[in-house]
Formats: C-alpha cells, sequence, structure tokens
C-alpha cells in the first residue's frame, strides 16, 4: 500500500510507531546504464538545456524529460509519438526535438535507447533492492521498498544508505548519489 499513496505522504509513515526516512537512489537507471556503457554520468540525467522552460515549473519539465527518457529506454523501437503520460507539450517543444534533445544529452549511451534495454536495468534495480531487503531481513528491522528508494525507521538512515551504496557497488561497480526525504 506503501507505493501507492502520494508521493507527499510517504513521509508521515510510521513503522512501530517510530519516524521514518526514505532515501533515494538519484537518477538509478541513467546512472546504471551509463555504468553498463563504460561511461561515467555528470550532472543531473534528465536535464535538457535545450527546454525552454518557465523555471518555476522546473520540476515538472524534470518529471517530463524523465518520463521520456525511461520510455526511450523500454522500448524495442524508435518512438514516432509521444508515448502516453509523457507530458511534453509544455516545454514548448515537439516530441521529435524532446527525442533529439535527450539523444544529443546522453551521446555516450544514445546507442542504448529504443533497444528495451531498460527490462535490463529493471532487473538489476530488483536485484538491489533483494540485496537490501535481505541485509535488514537478517536483523528482523523493517523496510519498505519503493521503487529505487527505500523507507524505514530514521535510526537506520546510515546503515541503509551505506547497504545502499555497497549493494550497487558490487551489482553494477558505480556510486550512485542517495538523497534524504524525511
Amino acid at each position: 500500500w506503501w507505493q501507492s499513496i502520494p508521493k507527499e505522504y510517504r513521509p508521515l509513515i510510521l513503522i512501530n510507531g517510530q519516524r521514518t526516512i526514505e532515501l533515494d537512489y538519484s537518477g538509478l537507471h541513467p546512472n546504471l546504464i551509463y555504468a553498463l556503457s563504460g561511461h561515467k554520468l555528470e550532472g543531473d540525467p534528465y536535464e535538457i538545456p535545450q527546454a525552454q522552460r518557465d523555471w518555476s515549473r522546473k520540476r515538472y519539465f524534470r518529471k517530463a524529460i524523465k518520463r521520456a527518457f525511461n520510455a526511450m529506454l523500454n522500448a524495442d523501437h524508435e518512438l514516432m509519438r509521444e508515448p502516453t503520460g509523457v507530458g511534453v507539450k509544455d516545454l514548448n517543444m515537439s516530441w521529435s526535438q524532446v527525442k533529439a534533445a535527450i539523444i544529443e544529452r546522453h551521446k555516450p549511451i544514445s546507442h542504448q535507447f529504443f533497444t528495451a534495454i531498460g527490462s535490463k536495468l529493471q532487473l538489476i534495480d530488483s536485484k538491489i533492492a533483494i540485496a537490501v531487503l535481505k541485509h535488514f531481513a537478517a536483523m528482523n528491522v523493517a523496510v519498505l521498498p519503493v521503487h529505487d528508494s527505500f523507507i524505514m525507521h530514521s535510526g537506520y538512515e546510515n546503515e541503509l544508505k551505506d547497504v545502499m551504496c555497497k549493494t550497487l557497488k558490487r551489482e553494477v561497480g558505480v556510486l550512485v548519489p542517495v538523497t534524504l526525504t524525511e
């Protein structure tokens, strides 16, 4: 149930009556695909300089680019039309321009778009989640997975961060920033 509630309610979750934190891998799939391709991702993967943005709506634009990026990784053929739910219309760019901007921004991995590599990234993502969950299960400590983040009692913040980083490093040999939501 914690995966389906609105994101803004997740900080209100209590475990055994205790306040929780959520730690999230920043740009997990872009970092994974770069690592698998032998490159290092620089900067925010969902930032494209070509977008004509109203900076007060940066979060909305980032979300649209993130959805487009992931759609391009999951598709097994070039997408000629914007996938449902991506929402690029307010970027003042066409779907073709958005695709081109993402491909330009991610030249080192551009050959991976439209190859359905997203399922391989999801498998790696799930292996990481299982390892984190097993670590805390062995301690009999509750941890709630949410896509590429974990919610747990705030007293375990440092250990959770350490386990997340070590597990990712072991799986793909790369470190990804981990961000905190309280």
